[in-house]
């Protein structure tokens, strides 16, 4: 009986020997978690800062990428308007070398038309006005006298026989026109009297000559 409580009190003993060893361990155990929790608490508290401040930054560049897009956008469109306006001026080009072809073989048709009537009244074409085409040919066509020179007053007939033209005067000077007549002189009754107008007579054909 003794021996049996011998041993219970080694025993108890023991425990007790290695209670405080325990104790020690469960206590360092505890400081080294209550350091990791203050760790970890500051680590989230820096990540919250961290997040709060990158929170701004973000909101900035979504504003940039919001901007960004919109300045595409606006590209784009003008990409797309100058598309439209390049197209409507080659559009106009076509239009006028079109315009300008048809204008050019318009005045080429005029100018061989020109030619031809020039051609056919025998009127050489005017060499002194420095140009060519329809201006020169209706030019020469305005320089060519109204009476051809057959003509003129006093010229023989077919057949020998000659046309005396009354009213010419002792200097064979024809009376003026009412266009080459100058103007300070008014045709009036009292004026002194004009000399007979001179007449023209057609050219006799040599028919008209033979029967005479």
């Amino acid at each position: 009986m003794h021996r049996d409580a011998q041993t219970e009190l080694n025993r108890l003993r023991s425990t007790h020997a290695a209670a405080p060893a325990d104790l020690i361990q469960t206590v360092k155990d505890r400081d080294a978690a209550r350091a990791d929790a203050s760790r970890y608490r500051s680590d989230a508290s820096d990540l919250q800062q961290q997040l709060a401040s990158a929170a701004p930054s973000q909101a900035d560049q979504a504003k940039q990428l919001d901007a960004a897009n919109r300045r595409l956008d606006d590209l784009e469109h003008s990409v797309r308007v100058l598309r439209r306006e390049r197209d409507a001026a080659r559009q106009a080009r076509d239009q006028a070398l079109r315009t300008h072809e048809t204008l050019q073989q318009s005045l080429d048709a005029t100018s061989q038309k020109l030619a031809v009537v020039a051609s056919a009244v025998g009127i050489q074409p005017a060499t002194d006005m420095g140009t060519s085409g329809p201006a020169a040919v209706l030019h020469s066509l305005r320089a060519t006298p109204a009476d051809p020179p057959g003509q003129q007053s006093g010229s023989s007939l077919p057949g020998g026989a000659s046309v005396d033209l009354g009213g010419v005067g002792p200097q064979g000077d024809a009376p003026l026109s009412s266009s080459n007549r100058p103007r300070g002189s008014p045709t009036s009754p009292k004026s002194s009297p004009a000399p007979p107008a001179k007449r023209r007579v057609a050219p006799l054909s040599p028919d008209a000559g033979g029967s005479s």
